[in-house]
């Protein structure tokens, strides 16, 4: 229902700047209160939002080569896979599927980094991605903002076609940001981590316009993952139990 997909948005985008402060726990139980929900419903999102979100990069439980870092010519592969994987995600109407582009796109950095000999935390990862002009909270807000909207324009129009033209262009953003993110990462780290911030946020804006070109190519492929996926292959893949 509604009230419960608004606290599950406003929980997913506070969990992705990381721990919710103070603050934002204040602000979560004045909208439960507001919301009028069900403590029981609430916990049960709640759970479900922090099953994905605060997941380790590399849980210890990973299989073996499931998510082991790549060599430098793998990388370019790896990326376009989690580009893909992303462009799926953001095809189902789950917003279980929302919250998982973020840990997915950090899992990525993540692997890239390590085939260059960087260890990396999430704290890392997050700043890296601040750097290069990608706000972690904006793109959640757009992404939980477009599944909303399509569940607004089905109720008033009923129109198939308005629809999958909006599922088309979440799934656009998602594998561009993906892509862009996975190259601009591929080119710091192999630099030695010499590029600059402003280096980083001018190399990023022509990569996803790159991207936005290249998703039409690869749109078959992402329809078809998006048949495969599974709130439990979800919720796998972010874990790290299930690889890209």
């Amino acid at each position: 229902n509604e009230r419960l997909l608004a606290y599950e948005m406003a929980l997913g985008i506070c969990e992705a700047g990381g721990s919710v402060t103070p603050e934002e726990k204040d602000f979560l139980k004045l909208l439960r209160s507001q919301l009028g929900l069900e403590v029981s419903a609430a916990e049960a999102v709640e759970q479900e939002v922090a099953s994905v979100a605060m997941v380790p990069m590399i849980p210890e439980t990973v299989s073996p080569g499931s998510d082991t870092a790549g060599t430098h010519a793998d990388n370019s592969g790896m990326i376009l896979k989690y580009s893909i994987l992303n462009g799926a995600l953001e095809l189902l109407p789950e917003t279980l599927a929302t919250m998982a582009i973020i840990p997915m796109q950090m899992k990525m950095v993540y692997r890239i980094g390590k085939s260059h000999g960087v260890e990396l935390g999430r704290s890392n990862i997050k700043e890296f991605l601040a750097t290069a002009g990608l706000g972690l909270g904006s793109q959640m807000v757009e992404g939980f903002a477009r599944k909303f909207m399509k569940g607004v324009g089905k109720k008033l129009a009923g129109k198939m076609a308005g629809k999958a033209a909006d599922q088309i262009t979440g799934s656009a953003f998602s594998f561009a940001s993906t892509y862009a993110i996975g190259h601009v990462a591929e080119k710091y780290y192999s630099s030695g981590r010499t590029i600059d911030s402003a280096k980083l946020k001018s190399l990023f804006v022509p990569l996803q316009e790159q991207a936005r070109q290249l998703h039409g190519k690869y749109l078959p492929e992402i329809q078809e993952q998006a048949k495969t996926l599974t709130p439990s292959s979800i919720l796998s893949m972010v874990t790290g139990s299930k690889g890209v």
